[in-house]
């Protein structure tokens, strides 16, 4: 059977294409409010060194009070995401094998940036352990998830797998249109608190909102997205 995540790296063939046309999409709208959201759930003081796993454009670096180095497959983002802001770098990096260790205060990974697009359990739990390799002890993550109770009423929702493929059709900056099939999965929240818990994370908060509406909330079984804050023990 094909692998609709394309072994995780489907995404990176749309972010080259679409460039600085990735702010079309619409869930990009919330950025101002997620990024108060972060600010807020993290409690990380200024000039703070954090990192944004699989950033894409970096949308949200501008609106942060902090240095933020980003981590995206996609060069064609990245080099976006160079050009548009004022981020302490950009790196093209698998959000598996992130080259970093111990250096960072907080970390963020939101808007299914890579959680969620892996092809198995134990790929997503590789991505946390990468994740949790780039903290400084007793360092925040914030992840966000889609839910499964909310996205199973999704006509593309596959109930075998928790997954739903959809085909977009994308406009590059020269107005070429491609035609992307993407997967995303979906999760129960004991799913995603038993990977952070297998990667070593400890659970500080469960959360529910969507984009651009983030709040720090107990989670419902109707929110479209779970909003988890781990910390590095």
């Amino acid at each position: 059977m094909e692998d609709p995540f394309q072994g995780g790296t489907a995404f990176r063939a749309l972010g080259d294409h679409a460039r600085e046309n990735y702010l079309n999409f619409p869930y990009t709208e919330g950025t101002r409010q997620e990024a108060r959201f972060l600010v807020e759930a993290l409690g990380l003081p200024k000039g703070a060194l954090v990192l944004d796993v699989a950033c894409g454009l970096g949308r949200h670096e501008p609106h942060l009070p902090w240095r933020v180095v980003g981590a995206d497959l996609s060069r064609g983002l990245l080099e976006t995401a160079q050009a548009r802001s004022r981020g302490e770098a950009w790196v093209q990096a698998e959000a598996r094998s992130l080259p970093f260790r111990g250096r960072f205060q907080g970390a963020f990974s939101v808007c299914e940036g890579a959680f969620g697009l892996l092809p198995d359990d134990e790929a997503h739990v590789a991505m946390l352990r990468s994740v949790r390799a780039c903290l400084a002890p007793g360092a925040p993550f914030l992840l966000s998830a889609m839910s499964v109770f909310a996205m199973c009423h999704d006509d593309a929702f596959d109930p075998a797998t928790n997954v739903m493929v959809d085909a977009y059709d994308v406009d590059d900056p020269q107005g070429r249109v491609r035609r992307f099939t993407l997967a995303t999965r979906a999760f129960a929240p004991r799913e995603v608190l038993a990977m952070g818990r297998a990667a070593g994370f400890r659970l500080e908060a469960l959360w529910g909102g969507v984009t651009g509406e983030y709040r720090r909330r107990p989670f419902r079984v109707d929110d479209a997205e779970m909003l988890v804050l781990f910390r590095n023990p």
